[in-house]
């Protein structure tokens, strides 16, 4: 969606229904590359078992109160249109968009995350999520993560269940 070149880090493809999704920065493969990254991307392919489940996310295991969002989304549902925007503060998550429960309808998702290997600023957020079919919505947000940490990890949360099949990639 963003179109940024990037080398991939990590991928998991769920194999069972879950509610999180755990990828991790392996300093080792960071040490190999021929260039030394700054920035995350994070692409996701997903989607759950129930209606419109939000995904969430989270940084190196942490779940305080260290995460703030605004977003814009836009949807068109059979002959409805509508249009709403929000703002979340002391989140212990920051909102990354919905997946769809319809059959055979995986939502795209990519989160770029500028400066997450440095220890020099909080992190920036900025995802963008879309669905079609059944609930067609677009969904952008820009957040931040109240640490200067560099991440490690990335966890994936969703309100239900994930379905099997789904694919997460973790890239630089």
């Amino acid at each position: 969606m963003f179109g940024i070149p990037t080398h991939l880090l990590a991928k998991v493809t769920v194999t069972e229904n879950t509610t999180d999704v755990t990828l991790s920065v392996n300093p080792i493969v960071i040490a190999a590359l021929s260039f030394t990254p700054r920035h995350l991307v994070l692409r996701v392919n997903a989607k759950c078992e129930s209606s419109l489940p939000s995904l969430e996310l989270r940084f190196n295991g942490d779940s305080g109160s260290n995460y703030n969002r605004q977003h814009l989304q836009g949807s068109f549902e059979s002959s409805s249109h509508s249009i709403s925007a929000g703002r979340g503060t002391s989140g212990s998550s920051v909102l990354v968009g919905g997946m769809s429960a319809t059959a055979n309808e995986f939502t795209s998702t990519e989160v770029l995350l500028p400066d997450a290997l440095s220890t020099r600023t909080h992190k920036a957020v900025l995802a963008l999520c879309g669905r079609v079919i059944a609930y067609p919505a677009v969904y952008a947000m820009v957040g931040r993560w109240e640490d200067t940490a560099k991440i490690d990890s990335v966890t994936f949360k969703a309100s239900e269940l994930i379905s099997a099949d789904s694919t997460f990639y973790l890239c630089v």
